[in-house]
């Protein structure tokens, strides 16, 4: 499995960091007569997280270049120490995968992204 590179930082911003979404909306089906039904998607649970970190430009190519050729742009699973609420370094390890691409903000290498994890380990 492939890991978070060592020289990236894993602090995160607390500001923009968070559970985006507790679960995935159910899935719903109209009924010819009657309410509508609704139905979880699965016995697994995934937490959508936000996870904003602050990136000097060195660090900024390297996460580049480790989202570029080793995740195949962001297409591979891989495990890195996650930010928890209440919960100090050193964080939980955990295989993660990006959700959207990378947001960027030119003025400072911030970058933005949503990680899948399963809600008993959030």
């Amino acid at each position: 499995m492939v890991a978070w590179p060592v020289s990236l930082p894993i602090e995160v911003v607390q500001d923009g960091t968070g559970i985006v979404r507790l679960t995935p909306p159910p899935i719903r089906t109209d009924m010819e007569d009657g309410p509508g039904r609704a139905r979880r998607r699965s016995t697994t649970t995934w937490s959508d997280v936000n996870v904003r970190l602050k990136l000097t430009h060195a660090e900024f190519l390297t996460f580049q270049a480790f989202h570029r050729d080793t995740l195949n742009h962001g297409a591979s699973r891989f495990t890195m120490p996650v930010w928890k609420p209440g919960v100090s370094a050193p964080y939980p390890e955990k295989t993660v995968m990006l959700i959207d691409e990378p947001q960027v903000d030119d003025v400072i290498a911030w970058v933005y992204v949503t990680l899948p994890l399963r809600a008993r380990d959030y």
